[in-house]
């Protein structure tokens, strides 16, 4: 089974995408860690395929933060990264493309459903 960590601060947005995906998506292993500080050891324990990061989060560390640790860290890397937010400004997307992120979803352009299927897709599920 692939697995998936989504990494978001908001409990609700956890629970609601964990739900969906075991409808919509239930080949795939779904993780989810809440505390951004947290996150590089819970990748390394999980090993998952695709991280789906939401962006914003606690004022003491962004998403882009958490980017920015996992890509120093020689053994995670290379892990599949999906940018989580409904900050599409030029300056935002410029530094997660710098980042190497796999793909930048809008979290108001689609629907938990939606964002399963696309998470199938990438994963050739």
């Amino acid at each position: 089974m692939k697995k998936l960590l989504y990494i978001d601060d908001d409990q609700e947005q956890l629970d609601l995408y964990k739900m969906s995906f075991a409808i919509n998506a239930p080949q795939i292993d779904f993780y989810t860690e809440s505390d951004p500080f947290k996150s590089i050891k819970r990748i390394r324990e999980i090993k998952p395929d695709v991280v789906l990061l939401d962006l914003v989060m606690s004022a003491e560390m962004s998403g882009i933060d958490v980017l920015k640790l996992i890509r120093k860290q020689e053994d995670i890397k290379d892990i599949l990264i999906i940018a989580f937010t409904n900050s599409m400004l030029t300056s935002v997307v410029s530094e997660l493309n710098s980042l190497e992120v796999t793909e930048i979803w809008e979290k108001i352009k689609g629907t938990p459903k939606s964002f399963a299927l696309k998470i199938n897709k990438i994963l050739n599920l």
